[in-house]
């Protein structure tokens, strides 16, 4: 398997050294410029742990608000819903609920713990682990909380199971080797194997967009430090330098930067990097714990702005594709205030025009574009919009 480009940078970046990070000081205003998108997360701000939504311009809504504890919200993949564990009811079970905290309903119910639930890519399952036969096993069922099926059946735990972009694997950590390794398996079970093998114990496997990388954390260094890894095991590097627990990592969806939260000696914040691991910023800078991060899928619009709404104010819009990886087909769409000529096309990494989707007059309006890369390798293309006074490009990623 090919790595990133994450590889070479972060081998260039010898000015990271073995002594203490010192995040600089700044204030909330300027941080939360550097947090490119939206974000849900856990926090004690209220007096008990909630979920909460924070959008691009740093304004924060406690979506939960309830009494229990609320913990680990996973973005389904469009972005509109979030699912979540929640003590609420005695125990540990699985919730689902609108991004914005509506319409929420109960998915397990069963005497003992479920825990820590991610989406499938294609939004119709949802993994999670559970202490229902006497130990952690991970386990999946539909998103309506039918058709339960166990994945792995071992006398050891099995915990924090994290889906691969392309629906055919996951990632978890395990102890059953005597310590906690990060292993992969195919979706039925099968397959399993350990990809860190080492004495230390590693924790929370996430994913990268592409499905190239994998970030998790370790205390192989002493305290948890963030780690990345080709999806293979190979090439494992070292991305932090704080001399302190950093937690819960997730990658923005156009794999630019990792979120996680980190002790600063004091409380948990969220902190926010390159994906190198340079320039450390915080996110949240208060007198409370903030925990488990996620970002929210590219093309989702914020609580308070309806997305017909929020696209008009820059008349001129051009959608994320979804789904967002994809195999083989996925849908692009834009919109156009006035009549206009419209280019639409598809590049490779570089620069190679791959597909004209459309090249014509067009009146005022929303419009949506199937692109089928059924004969196209997989990788990073990109698709650019181009009209008299427009030009806007983004990234996609096909995965075969």
């Amino acid at each position: 398997m090919k790595s990133s480009n994450i590889f070479t940078t972060i081998s260039l970046t010898l000015f990271l050294s073995l002594q203490q990070f010192i995040f600089p000081q700044e204030t909330n205003n300027q941080l939360i410029k550097l947090l490119l998108g939206e974000i849900a997360f856990c926090s004690d701000r209220d007096g008990n742990v909630d979920i909460y939504f924070m959008d691009d311009s740093g304004n924060v809504q406690n979506i939960t608000n309830n009494p229990a504890e609320d913990w680990n919200p996973a973005w389904s993949p469009d972005g509109n819903k979030i699912a979540f564990n929640s003590y609420r009811d005695g125990n540990s079970e699985i919730y689902i609920m609108n991004f914005d905290g509506s319409n929420l309903t109960r998915k397990t119910n069963h005497p003992s713990n479920d825990f820590a639930p991610k989406w499938s890519p294609d939004g119709s399952r949802i993994v999670f682990f559970s202490d229902r036969d006497g130990n952690n096993e991970i386990y999946t069922m539909d998103t309506s909380g039918t058709g339960l099926q166990r994945v792995t059946e071992n006398a050891a735990d099995d915990d924090f199971p994290y889906w691969s972009p392309d629906g055919d694997q996951f990632a978890f950590n395990t102890n059953r080797d005597g310590n906690w390794e990060i292993y992969l398996m195919d979706t039925s079970g099968n397959g399993q194997q350990n990809i860190t093998n080492n004495p230390a114990d590693d924790f929370i496997p996430v994913w990268s967009p592409s499905g190239l990388n994998i970030v998790f954390e370790s205390r192989r260094d002493g305290p948890l430090e963030l780690y990345v890894m080709e999806a293979s095991g190979n090439n494992q590097l070292r991305l932090t330098y704080n001399n302190s627990d950093n937690h819960f990592p997730d990658w923005s969806p156009d794999e630019n930067q990792i979120i996680f939260c980190s002790n600063d000696g004091n409380d948990y914040e969220l902190v926010v990097m390159n994906s190198d691991g340079t320039n450390q910023q915080f996110v949240t800078n208060n007198n409370f714990n903030e925990w488990v991060v996620v970002w929210r899928p590219t093309g989702s619009t914020g609580i308070g702005y309806p997305q017909d709404e929020r696209e008009f104010q820059n008349g001129i819009n051009l959608h994320q594709n979804y789904p967002n990886p994809f195999n083989p087909t996925t849908k692009i769409s834009y919109q156009i205030p006035e009549l206009s000529y419209v280019a639409l096309k598809v590049y490779d990494m570089l620069g190679k025009e791959i597909a004209t989707l459309v090249s014509e007059e067009k009146p005022a309006g929303n419009y949506e574009i199937n692109f089928n890369a059924f004969d196209v390798t997989s990788g990073i293309y990109f698709y650019q919009l181009e009209t008299e006074s427009y030009l806007e490009t983004k990234k996609m990623i096909l995965l075969k």
